[in-house]
């Protein structure tokens, strides 16, 4: 075993981001725009958690969608920030339930109700593709599924494929997939691909 040498960050002013020299364009494979779970640990959340808490908790780490997991820790659905809203928590209260009784289950969308793109098939698709399969889901987020390990392999933000095709929306805005392709419209180097 050997010390390593520590360094004084005195003069470190920066972070390193990846080479902006990879333009990703609507001819890119689809997999440049994929969270992929081998590589990105997912962020979770158990079912029973209060919503409230939950809500504080995505705000403060800048997370717009969580899995939501049993006590078994099997997926069950997913809890965006958008299902945490207060006329949501409200609705739950009015309801029977006291504010800080409503959990994630109450609020969550469940597997059940949830579409994904197949992995094998993402690797065979353009970003472009991607775009123009859910342009119409009035969603952030579209999971990915293994179709032969049968688990949620990573997911695609809308927000994500914005920044990553380096598309003029306001910083920390929440965008669907919709608004992105009409983001895309406006752009005269992107409507070409439409």
């Amino acid at each position: 075993m050997k010390q390593l040498k520590l360094f004084n960050l005195d003069h470190a002013h920066g972070i390193r981001h990846p080479s902006a020299d990879t333009q990703i364009t609507l001819r890119s494979p689809a997999a440049v725009i994929f969270t992929d779970f081998d590589v990105h640990v997912p962020v979770v959340i158990e079912a029973s958690a209060s919503a409230v808490d939950v809500e504080g908790l995505m705000q403060r780490a800048h997370v717009k969608l969580m899995l939501v997991l049993d006590a078994q820790e099997r997926f069950i659905g997913v809890i965006s920030l958008a299902d945490l809203s207060e006329d949501r928590i409200i609705r739950a209260v009015a309801g029977g339930s006291h504010r800080a009784e409503v959990q994630v289950q109450d609020l969550m969308q469940p597997r059940a109700q949830l579409h994904a793109l197949g992995y094998e098939e993402l690797h065979h698709a353009t970003v472009h593709d991607v775009l123009y399969t859910l342009r119409e889901e009035r969603a952030q987020h579209a999971l990915v599924v293994d179709a032969q390990s049968q688990e949620v392999r990573g997911l695609i933000s809308a927000s994500d494929v914005a920044r990553k095709l380096r598309l003029p929306v306001p910083l920390g805005s929440v965008l669907e997939f919709s608004e992105v392709n009409a983001v895309l419209q406006r752009q005269p180097e992107f409507r070409r691909y439409a």
